[in-house]
């Protein structure tokens, strides 16, 4: 752990914070390796699913059936993206939670 070391000075209501430096030193690299292995597949990609929730509800229970852990982003009845919590219930369903009940979409990933 490095050591660090605060002053404050009272008079003048400055707050400074000095630490050691770490120092990075750089040469000219040598040639390139032959490549790798190849990796492991990703998860299959390019599937979107749009949910509309026209009746207000304060959790949205969305059946997406993509078989996956899913990206969600949630928008209001305006249009404006919001942060709310979103909970994985398995890998076919996704719960959207809002403290209000509220109407909107959800785009799923």
């Amino acid at each position: 752990m490095s050591d660090f070391k605060l002053v404050v000075q009272q008079e003048d209501t400055e707050l400074w914070v000095d630490y050691p430096v770490n120092a990075l030193t750089l040469s000219q690299g040598g040639q390139q390796g032959p490549p790798g292995p190849p990796g492991v597949p990703g998860a299959p990609g390019g599937f979107v699913y749009e949910h509309t929730q026209s009746v207000a509800a304060a959790t949205w229970v969305i059946n997406h059936n993509i078989g996956r852990r899913v990206h969600v982003s949630v928008f209001d009845s305006s249009g404006r993206q919001v942060e709310t919590d979103v909970e994985h219930g398995t890998t076919n369903q996704t719960s959207v939670i809002f403290a209000t009940p509220t109407t909107g979409s959800a785009v799923i990933s």
